[in-house]
């Protein structure tokens, strides 16, 4: 399918179609495009309840400054598979909301081509124009699986993922992702997959940021380098997430860094509030980091935080980085952290880390082994991956 108005400079608007109960099969991908293409002026658009499978893309919606972009477009509740390229993608529309149904094996072009790394199973994307930036996307509730594997997995062949799951650019406002889950099989990533990427990227001088955007209560799974990655954020919230690496691998859960990416935007106001990471061992070299929250700004919060580490002892195994200077944080404070060979790269425990941090987590807590955190059972495939503590836990 295929919604485009080229008529008049954006003066001509139209939609409001429902596409839904169809199986939509590219019989291999190469020769479609896109399962569901939307563009420019299309308005009121909602997929459901729609299979496509075997494509290029399933689809999306992209728009230009001449003609407008389109909005209020809904994926609800669809189920889609293999997509040589870039599975969903949101570039510049206004009032996405992609909620329920599953992803499985998006961007699973082969390895050999040069252009994988930019493909995800979901590129949502704001604007760059400079004419104001996307408003209102909404992800939630869908299930994500298997990305960037390869054209051979197909075939069975073991590959590996190299490209963020959920990645975006550009300017965007009032943005929120919830209830999503990301996994990825363990053994599958490498140190280039990432699970949701949200950064400047574009280096064509126009600002890049991400004002009041919300990642909340989402899972995510065995990717390979960071399992949330932030920079300019105005303000953003991350909170109530659990964030599972069962490989041995040098690892970051939650990543807050500094754009380098002209015209540089800081970040300001960032909230870290009731995650969850559990890391199971760590790298020969290099350290695992539970939570950084770094870069630039004042007013960053950081509280009620539980990092886990592991057994395993190969590598660095730090609860916090990235840290800015004491008075750049509102507060900071009943953050968890067990076994970890050091609270941070500076500070080996929490009672060094308060006495020179302004008492940042004085009442937080220290703990010496993984059982300390009391949590009911080691995240796994079996329990969900649940870091649910026990009522006795500290």
């Amino acid at each position: 399918f295929y919604f485009n108005s080229t008529m008049g400079w954006g003066s001509t608007r139209w939609g409001g179609y429902t596409i839904k109960n169809l199986h939509i099969d590219g019989g291999g991908g190469s020769a479609i495009t896109q399962g569901i293409g939307i563009f420019r002026t299309v308005r009121n658009i909602t997929i459901e309840n729609v299979t496509i499978s075997n494509v290029a893309s399933f689809g999306g919606c992209s728009g230009q400054s001449a003609y407008a972009y389109p909005k209020n477009i809904t994926w609800r509740n669809n189920t889609l598979s293999y997509a040589l390229g870039n599975g969903i993608t949101t570039f510049g529309c206004d009032n996405v909301l992609i909620e329920g149904g599953t992803i499985d094996h998006a961007a699973y072009e082969a390895s050999t081509n040069g252009n994988k790394g930019f493909y995800h199973a979901i590129y949502a994307s704001g604007r760059e124009e400079n004419n104001g930036p996307a408003r209102g996307v909404v992800i939630r509730n869908i299930t994500i699986t298997n990305t960037g594997y390869g054209v051979t997995d197909i075939a069975g062949a073991s590959t590996k993922c190299a490209t963020a799951v959920i990645v975006g650019h550009a300017e965007a406002e009032d943005w929120l992702f919830e209830g999503i889950t990301i996994k990825q099989t363990v053994g599958t990533a490498i140190g280039g997959c990432y699970g949701i990427s949200m950064t400047p990227a574009n280096y064509d001088l126009k600002p890049e940021y991400f004002r009041r955007f919300t990642l909340r209560a989402n899972t995510v799974i065995n990717v390979g380098n960071v399992g949330m990655l932030l920079a300019a954020c105005q303000p953003c919230t991350v909170e109530n997430n659990v964030i599972v690496q069962e490989d041995n691998w040098e690892f970051n859960g939650i990543r807050i860094e500094q754009s380098g990416v002209p015209p540089v935007q800081d970040n300001q106001a960032v909230i870290l509030r009731n995650n969850s990471v559990y890391q199971f061992g760590a790298a020969a070299t290099g350290d695992s980091t539970g939570i950084s929250l770094g870069g630039s700004g004042t007013n960053h919060v950081v509280v009620n935080n539980l990092v886990v580490f592991g057994a395993g002892t190969a590598g660095g195994k730090r609860c916090f980085g990235d840290l800015l200077a004491a008075s750049a944080y509102s507060i900071w404070d009943n953050n968890a952290c067990a076994n970890h060979q050091g609270w941070t790269s500076s500070y080996a425990s929490k009672a060094a880390f308060s006495a020179a941090r302004s008492g940042h987590d004085t009442n937080g807590l220290d703990l010496a082994s993984t059982a300390a955190a009391g949590l009911v059972a080691v995240p796994s495939s079996s329990n969900n991956w649940s870091m649910q503590i026990q009522t006795t836990s500290p």
